[in-house]
């Protein structure tokens, strides 16, 4: 990596050294300092305090205090120096100021007769985001702190009056707060009618290094405002370090109801989510005055799955490794993370994962970069930890907890708890019925091609519930594909009650079909069953259905004959009533008819005629009243 690539992560931060104190430098005859500045040493800090999510620049000087100009080995490694990163050695003259540059070590040989290294394999494209340069640093948990600490070790080497002097030096590296370097000047709330604004006004505050530091508003989900209809606003900006102050803000917030409690907006400094943490209230005040708002001011843990943003009711998952991110708001450094998992209903505790951190910090580093750059990069962000979830199934609950190791392991804050479902098996399903409303003897169910097709399915499924049922007209696919033509039925009000679809037809189906369901479960597992039926083609004729009585509201009669004639007078069809009195002329041509019946007595017979219009696919009804003539 050129010099050219590293300078955007490698910017020379604030001027300052960094001098070990852990072990201390008190009577020690080589005193080595790290600083920012590759001319000299200046200044003094503590330990290498590294903005987070980005990359800073050091050099190491080494002063000698011996009395005598020397030759000295300089290793840097771990703490314990079983890992060497890098050595240098050099002559170094007596209170000189001289910068380390320091070369890695050589791999080592292998043994004699060993078969030299396989070609490594031909790695997939596309290549996956490569780590930062250097060795990723371990982190120490330190008891007396009560925190996870990343430590490096110098260890200088010469030789005073044939004698061997060892002095070790260690440093902290570790990530900034970024609440200590972006400052909250002003935080205000305006609402005046229906306008409202919300405003944030930041400073810098000795901000290390020449690249600007990204600061942005995040507004969570939440009930008293519609997150995605966010408008006008400055919502992020770069704050450099010479900065005198940035504005971000956001207006006419879309609110949601007339009333409500607090909303929630967080402040993202330097990709450290939550760094600041505020409460406004987006329904106080209605005469334009502006008003502060305040900062969160207690410890809070929530966790999610780690591909969604919002928390929920219930964790649904198949066996597996099942990632859940933690977040955590104003967590101090010394908390930490207790996720517990426990059986339900007795709540029989199955196993806890602690994490010694609120936070996720790694730490990599590269003594013998480019030009004698050390390089040290951070990356912090919540913590995504990964259930081991193969063994479980059931139903369990997940309780997270923020610890204070400090005051015997009691909660920061109040905990939260969540039901964790493991299910591995499918939902069943129990009923399909196509045209709900169709006579029960006609099997399989006829209906005519050009209208939409009413279908219910009954499903169940006890573990995880049913979440979603599909139908679509055809077979199902051997992979298990759905359709794009799949229609997705409407849920049940009550459990139990079947999920309702009208599926459209598509043009050019005919005769005998079947109809698919499928019924996905919340674990994303499915089933699938399937109905015949028969489509018909659209009636090209209508219907005439009637009565024949012998007077109005009169008895119907049985067994009387009715002639269907046209607009000549020519018979066209022919009935009889049934035993209801009703008779019926299907598939009868569009136009306009006369209805003839009569009823032979001893006398000269009674008879009635009445005209009806006959429309395609409808049925026409007629009242025919009888009466005697001459």
């Amino acid at each position: 990596m050129t010099p050219r690539c590293l300078a955007p992560i490698c910017a020379v931060l604030a001027l300052g050294f960094v001098s070990g104190t852990t072990c201390g430098q008190d009577g020690k005859k080589m005193v080595v300092e790290f600083s920012t500045s590759s001319e000299k040493v200046a200044g003094n800090v503590a330990d290498l305090a590294i903005r987070p999510n980005t990359g800073q620049a050091f050099y190491l000087f080494i002063t000698n205090n011996s009395g005598n100009s020397r030759d000295v080995d300089i290793s840097i490694g771990d703490p314990a120096m079983k890992t060497i990163y890098a050595q240098a050695k050099l002559p170094v003259k007596e209170k000189e100021p001289v910068r380390v540059i320091f070369v890695k070590p050589a791999p080592p040989m292998p043994p004699a007769g060993a078969a030299p290294p396989a070609a490594p394999a031909p790695v997939p494209m596309p290549m996956p985001m490569a780590p930062p340069p250097g060795v990723e640093l371990k982190s120490d948990y330190n008891t007396m702190k009560s925190k996870l600490e990343f430590t490096i070790r110098v260890r200088v080497t010469y030789t005073v009056d044939g004698n061997k002097t060892v002095e070790d030096n260690d440093f902290a590296v570790g990530s900034r707060a970024p609440n200590t370097y972006i400052k909250a000047n002003k935080v205000t709330y305006k609402k005046k009618g229906k306008d409202n604004q919300l405003t944030f006004d930041f400073l810098p505050d000795k901000l290390s290094g020449t690249e600007p530091c990204p600061v942005e508003l995040q507004f969570p989900l939440q009930t008293g405002l519609d997150v995605a209809r966010l408008g006008e606003g400055v919502y992020k900006r770069n704050v450099a370090a010479d900065a005198k102050s940035v504005i971000l803000y956001s207006k006419n917030l879309p609110t949601v109801g007339e009333s409500g409690g607090n909303g929630t907006v967080n402040v993202t400094i330097d990709g450290v989510p939550r760094a600041y943490v505020y409460r406004p209230n987006f329904f106080t005040g209605t005469d334009g005055a502006e008003g502060k708002v305040d900062e969160q001011q207690t410890e809070k843990i929530r966790f999610m799955e780690a591909s969604k943003n919002e928390v929920p009711t219930t964790i649904f998952s198949r066996p597996g490794t099942v990632p859940i991110r933690v977040e955590t708001d104003l967590a101090p450094a010394t908390a930490l993370i207790q996720l517990k998992i426990r059986r339900l209903p007795d709540k029989e505790e199955v196993e806890t994962i602690v994490k010694k951190a609120a936070r996720e910090e790694r730490i990599w580093f590269e003594p013998a970069g480019p030009e004698g750059i050390i390089l040290c990069t951070s990356k912090v962000n919540d913590w995504v930890i990964p259930l081991d979830a193969r063994d479980f199934r059931g139903r369990y609950e997940l309780l997270a907890e923020l610890i204070n190791p400090a005051n015997k392991m009691k909660p920061l804050s109040d905990s939260m708890a969540r039901t964790l479902v493991i299910d591995d098996t499918k939902p069943e399903i129990q009923k399909i019925v196509v045209l709900p409303n169709r006579p029960k003897d006609v099997d399989p169910p006829r209906h005519v091609r050009t209208e939409p097709l009413p279908v219910h399915v009954t499903a169940h499924d006890p573990e995880s519930g049913i979440v979603k049922v599909v139908v679509f007209l055809g077979k199902a696919a051997p992979d298990g594909k759905i359709p794009e033509t799949a229609v997705e039925a409407t849920a049940p009000m009550v459990e139990g009650e079947p999920w309702v679809a009208q599926l459209p037809l598509p043009m050019g189906a005919k005769g005998a079909q079947e109809v698919t369901a499928v019924a996905i479960n919340a674990v994303g597992m499915s089933e699938t069953g399937s109905q015949k039926i028969q489509l018909l083609d659209p009636p090209t004729g209508g219907t005439i259905k009637g009565t024949v009585s012998l007077s109005e509201g009169g008895k119907v009669l049985v067994g009387v004959a009715v002639k269907l004639l046209d607009g000549e007078g020519k018979e066209k069809g022919a009935a009889k009533t049934d035993k209801d009195g009703i008779f019926e002329m299907k598939d009868v041509a569009p136009g306009t008819y006369k209805i003839a019946a009569a009823k032979p007595d001893s006398g000269i017979g009674t008879k009635g005629a009445e005209s009806v219009t006959v429309k395609a696919g409808e049925v026409s009804k007629v009242k025919i009243i009888l009466g005697r003539k001459p």
